[in-house]
């Protein structure tokens, strides 16, 4: 009779740690769906939290001189976001992306609504590249042929009713020694 109750006992056993095993699966399987879903909440509150110090920039073509309130982009988080999502921009705006030094620069468009005018810029404000009327969602590269601090954004169209040129001069406070 003994070995009757240790074998029912020894059932009873595997059944009840059977049930914590699944109950403790289970569980697990939910924490990790939960911290996957808080992850992502996280990571788009903080790409939502991402801002920009607006300053003046001015632009000097060989007969005028053109004022933006850019916002500057100087973080890699910051120049990651830059303008993309942004379905509007008003004419006298723009965006400096500031890399902090010359190198060779690469942009694309992806998530951006706005066809941009990109003007690379050395390490005193020179215009030494110009890309024109860049197509809104495109991944092709757009790259600066030559090193490049900075690039500023404008909206699509600029560049050509302004008569910007390469050549010309942008003055903005990160160009100041």
């Amino acid at each position: 009779m003994t070995s009757n109750f240790s074998k029912y006992r020894t059932k009873g056993l595997i059944i009840i740690y059977s049930i914590f095993f699944v109950r403790g699966f289970f569980y697990s399987f939910i924490l990790l769906i939960s911290i996957l879903g808080f992850s992502d909440q996280a990571k788009s509150s903080e790409e939502k939290s991402i801002t920009f110090e607006t300053s003046e920039l001015t632009i000097v073509t060989a007969g005028n001189r053109y004022r933006f309130w850019v916002e500057v982009a100087q973080s890699v988080a910051q120049r990651q976001q830059g303008l993309m999502g942004r379905q509007e921009m008003l004419a006298d705006r723009g965006m400096l992306l500031d890399f902090g030094f010359l190198q060779q620069v690469h942009m694309w468009m992806k998530n951006t609504y706005i066809p941009l005018d990109m003007v690379f810029l050395d390490e005193v404000g020179n215009i030494n590249a110009i890309a024109t009327e860049t197509t809104p969602f495109s991944i092709d590269i757009i790259s600066s042929p030559s090193p490049a601090r900075a690039v500023l954004e404008l909206n699509g169209g600029t560049v050509s009713r302004l008569r910007i040129k390469v050549g010309d001069k942008v003055f903005h406070r990160i160009f100041q020694p």
